[in-house]
Formats: C-alpha cells, structure tokens, sequence
C-alpha cells in the first residue's frame, strides 16, 4: 500500500481500491496480542485453596472445554459465612503487561455471585478487580460462554503490606468467588500484553503540496484502516451483490476520494494524505489547512495523535463520520494497519500515570466525567443509538426529508464546556443537524452534529461528527453527499450565533425583556452580519419581530447583539419563543430560548407532594415515584434556560419521571455564577436576588405545568457547626424560599444536600461542645460520674474536645460522637422550623451513604422523610438502604442519588 505515491498523483487509483484494502487488517484490539501468553488456567494443578479466612471454591478438572481434552480449571463454590472464598497460583508479571484475558463458560450461579481477581504482593499489598462482561457483574450474566479483558489500570489498589505501590512485584493471582453460588470453568486465564512495536512507516516522502481552492483547503485522511464495504447500487439502479471480503467491510466508512470530489466540485482544494503527512512536523496547522476529515471514524493514526490534537486546539477544524471519534488509534502492521490498546501497563500503573487518550472515552468518575485536558469531547459510551427508526432533518441546509433507518452506533453529543459538574463555563455551541426517533416519535439521538467553540482550549475550532456506524451517510447513493459542502462552509467560515438569552427567565405584565446574543467571527477576515429577534407564542404565532441590526465583526472576535420587548399587560401567553437570525452574505444562522409570563394559577396547579401511610400521593392513590437530579448548572449555564425546560420537563413526563430535584441553589445568593460560595450569614436576606428569584418561579411554574414535582435543595457546602448567628440566617432563609412557594403543592425541600458533622472551626466547636455538655449533664459531678475521671481544671464550659478514638469504653469519645448527633439535631431542628413556620411541605435531607458523615440513624427526627444517596456495589444496595429505614415511625424511604463505578469501567 503505497499511500506516498498516492499522494503524489490519484490517477488510476480507482480501480485498486479494493485491492488496496483488502491488504489491509481489519481491526481486532489484542487479537494478535497475548495471544504467546501461558494459559494460567491449565495445568489445575497449579492452582490451590487460598487462606484468607474464607471458604474457598472447590477445584475440579474440567476435561469438556479444552481442545484436546486437557482439563481447564472449574470453580464450584457454595456460599457460606464469610461470603467469600478465593483460590490462587504463582504469577509474575512483566511490565508491559495490560490485561488479564479471561474466557470462560458460566454453568450457573445465584443472584449477586460475583468474580474478583486479586494480585498479591509479596510484602502484603494487594489489587483487587471486580471480573464484568459489558458492565455485568458474574451473577447477571446469562449461562455460557464469554471473554473479558480486566485491565491493569482498573486494579485497585489495597496498601495492606509496606504501603508502597508494586504490582509489577505481584506474585500470587487470586481468583475470589463472593457473595452467591456459582459454577464457572475457565478455559483461558492470559496475560496481555501491551502490543509489539509498531512496524516503521514507509520511508517518509516529503508531504504533499496542498490542493489550492476558491473558498479553502481540506485535508482528507485516506488511509485503508479497514476494508469500506462499497456501494452495490451502479447507474439505472444495477446492483450487484457483494462479496464475502466486501461483507466484511465497514458499513460507514466513506470514500476519501469521493469527499474530495464533492469538496472540490464546492470550490475547495481538497488533499488526500496519507498518516506520514499528518505527522510531518508543522504540516498539518491551520494556515495550510481549514478542515482535517476523517472519513473512517473511529480509526486513526497512533503516531499522529499529537499532531491531530494540536491542530484542533490551534483553530482548525474537524469533520469526522462512520463512528466514535478518535476511539481506535491504529498502528502499521505489514501492509496494512492493526488497532492497538493504549490501556496503562503495570509498569505505568505503579508509576501512577494517566491514560494517554485522543478522545475522552475514559476519564475519572465522580460527580462529573473528569476527561484529561486537551482531549476531544466527542460522543459518549453511554449514549449509544438504540431503537433510531427514522430520522428528520433540524436545520434549512439539510432538506426536511424523513430519512428511514435504523440506525446504529452513537448519539451525537458533545463536551460543551468546562465540565464543572455545578458551575460550568460555556466554551461551545452545538448544533443537531439530524435528528433519529423511534417508531412512535421519541427521540433517540441525534445522527450529526456542528460543534462552534467560541472558548476554552479549542477556541476558533469548528466540528462536524457523525455517529452512524450500519450506513455510509456521505456515499454517492448516501442521504448527506448533497449536503457535505454545506457542512464545510460552516466549518470554514466560521460565523455563527451563541450565548442568546434574555435577562430574567420569568416576567410579569408590562416588565421589557431585555434580549442579547453574541456573533463569534473566526474566519480569515471580518465580516458584515444582520441579526434579528422575533418572538412568537408557543401556538408559532408571530408577536413581534424586532428591527435588525448591522454590525461589523472583526477577525477572531465577537459582538454583542441587543433587543427590547415588552410584555404585554392584558393577559395573555405565558410562554414565548425567541427566535434569534443571522445573515452575512449566503450564510444564515439561527438561535431559539425562550421565557416564562408570570400566572399565579399556573404556578400553584402542580400535583400534590402528600405522605400518608408511608407512601407517597399521586392522584390520591400511592405511587412509587421516579425522577431526575439536578445540579446548580441551571441557575448558572448559558445551556440551561426556560425553552430547554420546557422540552426536558415533557420529556421526564412522558418517561413517567415526576420529580426534579435541584441542589445547588444557595451558592447563588452572592453570586450569578455561584463563585465565591455563599456562606452561612450570606443567607441573612430579606429577598432573593431579582434574577435568581425569577429563575426560581419559572422553574417552579414550569414544573407545575408538566406535572412534575419539585424537590430543591436549600443548602450546599456549609458545615453544621454553626454559630447561633449562622444558624438563624439558614432558619431565616428557609422560611423566606418555602414562605415564597407555601401555596404551590408540588415544591417540598431537601435542607441540604449530603451535610457533614465536621470539626472544623476550633473556637465555635469548643463553644458548641460545652453547651452540649451542660445540657447533657448540667453539673461537674454528674460528668465525673459519666467519665469517671476528670482533671482538676476540668468542667462544664472549659472542657477541650477529645481526641477521635475507637474505644467505646470511653466515656469522653462516646459524648464525641453523641455531640455530632447533637449538631445535626440543633441543625436540622431550625432549618425544619423555618420552614413549617410558613408552609407544610414535606422535608428531608439527602444523606450520603457514610455514616461517618452524619448519624442517619439518629438524624432524622426533624424529617418528614428518610432519603439516602447511594454509589456503590448494587449487591449492598439494600443493606445500606435498610439503615435509614424509618418507616416504623411513619417515615417513608426514599434513594436521592445513585450510580455506578462498574458502569463507567465498562465505557
């Protein structure tokens, strides 16, 4: 495969295309990998009971599974107390070792059997990975036959021995069977290895000379990663069958000559490079090129990552289709080109070092997907295509034809900003071109999308990404080939809309909104832009269409478009659509928020938050009630404003979902971006900010409309070791929000959002900690009886807070703990109060699972409700649920948060 030459000339490529790709391999991660590695399975002679207390497995030869009849190693094991039972062999480890590859047949087991894989280190430590197939656990998975690779990164890391990371050291492979009776033989049990060295690329001709164009440059990837499965359809509707090489072709990858062709036909020089090009030092910048396509997702060049990666965040732009963006990076092998697995090593690990990734499949789960910087925020695992039927055009530029599927492969989304979970800063603007339904008009995802960052590491780079991986979308015969040129236009010039909002989210009669948007210019020079605002009502009526303005944008910066408009004081819609245009020359561009008209009868017609009997109310009749959390990104990000409400509250009501929850409601009260935090005395307000109380109303209006209740969260972030200042602001707070919404029936609250006891302020805790220990015993002599000892210096008011301790002898680490349930009792007595002086809805507090954090067990006598988030193993679920069980004394159960770690190791 001589992509050089190629490069130099296209003539009578044509006709060896498939040829060419059928040199090619097609991508199998680690098949060629590991696949010399020992079968740690056989001989069953090297494996053997291990003691750790629990009851192991018995081990028997299983001579049905191997070829040839040797035996593989099966696990019988009967679960009995501890719950627990492992079995292990001799191991060692190299450093490039990055997997452990598993195959085995499931015989049966028991709801919640579970497989681990421990690696010991002679000093003690250890590491521990749960064994999941797609993000199932061994107990849900079907009987049978499967493989799973556990990785070496996933390990966690246990310090029981000197404390000091070695797994390159680990010399023993547990095999730990928990929880459940199970049955497995393993017939394979292989370390992976990290891959061999990449074959030498082709000597390296100089890069080619860039194709000149009227209206830009393109730089096409034409590499064979894999076979591209051809058109069958010839001229008058001929088709012809395929082949069985051609059977096993990608389905979505599209032809780079034929983009060049259309590209061209467009006014664009297009240039076909080869993976040496992109690697050439400097050659693939934004001055040589506008657009970098890569018309094989998710398939890549390892050794160009860097440069693609630099590319993007220097300004240039992107257009991706066939898959998941930068998802497999690809090395040379031989004459064609085979995936590789930039899982971390054990080397790597001990080191500490993160994943080094083009696109953020991976990153770190917590309350936000932490990706690494610099990564490219396209697609997500969690969001596949599922269910896509058809799928309808967004957007002028793409004809309003139904275009039926199915379709498979992944949503179209994208990282839009900072992802600061709470406080996010905008850096994009997306837009859905397609979007697919299914059979009854839900939608499912979107099939592309423009990406415009207007902020943020990739500023002044625009990204077009599709997801479709059963359908070569950009074919001759294919929906979008007509299309394609529209989309570069966009890519290249670079003029767009972003941040439209108006100032407040709800109005009364007779207030003026006030409208404003931002035109981003990133071409080459500046431009002439109209813009104009018109609104409508929800029916599409047109109410106004405001004058349009013209400006001038200057290269690489941005301006501020504003409109007025008065609402109108006879009653009337209590919704409006803002509808924002832009035209500068043939390009045309379009925006949509929307607001809310104040209705009194509106906000107070939301279903009933009743408790009675334990159960929740709905419609009278009691109801196990699902929902959604959400986070303090609604009062603050510019992607979050009544018009997406709106379309997020029809949806949770057509998914059956009927409670929001928000949290992250205080910090607001300082401040519009929720920095600095609010603390405590901060609270002590006689109203709430103008522009966040009105963001409030509509979102309680809004939710009143859908059917959905609304659960807010009334603090966020501040301790429980309040002074009693402090702790009269929060009551004062709370009476103020639930006196505002007492006739609204469908708010209730959450006081705070998982509270901590902690100790943290010496001076207010040494004060609290004495008043605790006059109220609890009221004289020198009754605490002498309680401790037994006192200090000659010692009574009640200058007593030091005790050390932590876990003798429950103690009488004084005893009080300890029992003056952190006084905390939060005092705490939560006064937050409940302020708000049952002005309104009867129901209250609780969204607890963490830790008890360490507070006492659940004795911290709910203010509540109406129990309510508990949970992460963790689902096996524990109910066991941890059970703690804050209180429905004995009339309290219902209720779960606030949960999630998953598995789920996320399984993306």
């Amino acid at each position: 495969m001589d992509i050089p030459a190629r490069e130099a000339g296209f003539a009578a490529v044509t006709s060896c295309l498939l040829c060419l790709a059928l040199l090619s391999l097609l991508p199998a991660a680690g098949r060629a990998q590991g696949t010399g590695q020992p079968n740690l399975a056989i001989p069953v002679e090297e494996w053997a009971p291990y003691a750790d207390g629990g009851n192991p497995p018995a081990i028997v030869g299983d001579t049905s599974t191997q070829a040839g009849g040797s035996p593989a190693l099966r696990l019988i094991y009967r679960d009995a107390e501890p719950h627990w039972g492992s079995v292990g062999r001799q191991v060692t480890l190299t450093p490039d070792t990055r997997a452990i590859r598993l195959r085995f047949l499931k015989h049966s087991s028991g709801p919640g059997a579970a497989l681990y894989l421990w690696l010991l280190e002679p000093d003690g430590d250890r590491w521990v990975q749960q064994v999941t197939v797609d993000g199932q656990s061994f107990g849900d998975l079907r009987q049978g036959w499967h493989e799973t690779e556990v990785p070496a990164g996933l390990f966690r890391y246990e310090p029981s021995g000197d404390g000091k990371r070695g797994m390159r050291s680990a010399s023993r492979l547990l095999i730990g069977c928990n929880f459940a009776d199970l049955d497995v033989t393993f017939a394979e049990i292989r370390l992976v290895l990290a891959g061999e060295t990449p074959a030498e690329s082709p000597a390296r001709l100089p890069p080619p000379a860039r194709v000149e164009g009227e209206k830009g440059r393109i730089a096409i990837l034409a590499e064979n990663f894999v076979i591209r499965r051809p058109e069958t359809e010839g001229p008058f509707g001929v088709t012809r069958p395929l082949t069985e090489a051609e059977k096993r072709g990608s389905p979505s990858a599209s032809d780079p000559e034929f983009l060049a062709e259309l590209a061209t036909r467009a006014g664009y020089g297009a240039t076909l490079l080869s993976a040496s090009a992109l690697e050439s030092p400097g050659y693939l910048s934004p001055s040589n090129f506008d657009v970098l396509v890569i018309p094989c997702a998710p398939y890549y060049p390892l050794n160009a990552g860097e440069a693609i990666r630099s590319y993007l965040t220097a300004g240039g732009s992107l257009f991706t289709t066939g898959g998941y963006a930068f998802d497999q990076p690809c090395v040379r092998a031989g004459e064609g080109w085979q995936t590789v697995d930039q899982a971390l090593t054990v080397e790597r690990v001990d080191r500490e070092e993160p994943p080094v990734r083009l696109n953020h499949r991976f990153a770190i789960p917590a309350d936000g997907q932490g990706p690494p910087a610099g990564t490219v925020g396209l697609f997500d695992p969690s969001y596949p295509l599922k269910r896509a039927a058809y799928a309808e055009s967004l957007v002028d530029f793409i004809p309003r034809v139904r275009m039926d599927g199915p379709f498979q492969g992944w949503a179209a989304c994208a990282l839009l900003g900072s992802n600061n979970p709470v406080f996010p800063a905008p850096y994009a603007r997306r837009i859905p071109l397609l979007m697919s339904f299914d059979a009854i008009g839900r939608e499912t995802g979107a099939l592309g999308q423009i990406v415009h960052h207007h902020a943020g590491p990739f500023r002044g780079s625009s990204w077009a990404a599709f997801g479709v991986t059963n359908r070569d979308l950009f074919a001759r015969s294919g929906p979008l080939a007509a299309e394609f040129a529209d989309i570069l236009d966009r890519l290249v010039r670079k003029v767009y809309l972003h941040s439209l909002r108006t100032d407040l989210a709800l109005y009364r009669p007779g207030e003026t909104v006030t409208l404003s948007v931002s035109v981003a210019n990133f071409q080459r020079q500046a431009v002439k832009v109209w813009v104009q605002f018109e609104l409508f009502t929800e029916e599409g009526i047109s109410v106004q269409k405001l004058p349009p303005e013209e400006k001038e944008v200057p290269p690489g910066f941005e301006e501020r478009f504003t409109g007025l408009w008065t609402v109108p004081v006879a009653p009337g819609d209590d919704f409006y659509e803002v509808v924002c245009r832009l035209s500068s020359e043939s390009l045309s561009d379009e925006m949509r928020t929307g607001f809310c008209v104040e209705d009194r009868q509106a906000l107070q017609s939301g279903p009933p938050v009743l408790l009675k009997d334990n159960y929740f109310l709905r419609d009278g009749q009691p109801s196990f009630l699902l929902g959604t959390n959400q986070t303090g990104a609604v009062f603050c990000s510019a992607f979050e404003d009544p018009l997406i409400w709106k379309r997020d509250l029809d949806a949770m009501s057509g998914a059956g979902l009927s409670i929001m929850r928000v949290l992250h409601f205080s910090p607001f009260v300082v401040s519009q971006t929720g920095e600095p935090r609010a603390r405590p005395l901060d609270l002590n307000v006689e109203s709430l900010p103008r522009w966040l109380e009105r963001r409030l109303d509509a979102l309680v209006q809004l939710t009143a409309r859908y059917g959905v209740a609304l659960m807010l969260t009334l603090h966020d972030w501040m301790g429980l070791n309040l002074t009693d200042e402090e702790l009269e602001a929060q009551r004062r707070f709370a009476s103020l929000v639930a006196g505002r919404y007492r006739d609204c029936p469908h708010v209730f609250f959450d006081i705070q959002n998982e509270p901590e006891v902690a100790l943290d302020r010496p001076k207010t805790d040494f004060a609290l900690w004495n008043r605790f220990l006059l109220e609890r015993y009221g004289s020198r002599e009754a605490l002498q009886d309680a401790w037994e000892s006192l200090a000659g210096d010692e009574r009640p008011g200058a007593i030091e807070i005790p050390q932590e301790g876990k003798d429950w002898t103690d009488g004084r680490r005893v009080d300890l703990d029992l003056f952190r349930v006084w905390l939060l009792d005092r705490w939560a007595k006064a937050n409940a109060e302020g708000v049952r002086q002005v309104s009867k809805a129901p209250i609780t507090i969204g607890f963490i699972q830790h008890m360490t954090f507070a006492d659940q067990l004795l911290g709910m006598a203010w509540l109406d409700f129990a309510n508990k988030h949970y992460y963790g193993d689902k096996r524990r679920f109910a066991a941890e649920i059970k703690v804050v069980d209180r429905r004995f004394e009339g309290k219902s159960l209720t779960v606030g948060e949960f999630g998953s770690v598995v789920d996320h190791d399984a993306r």
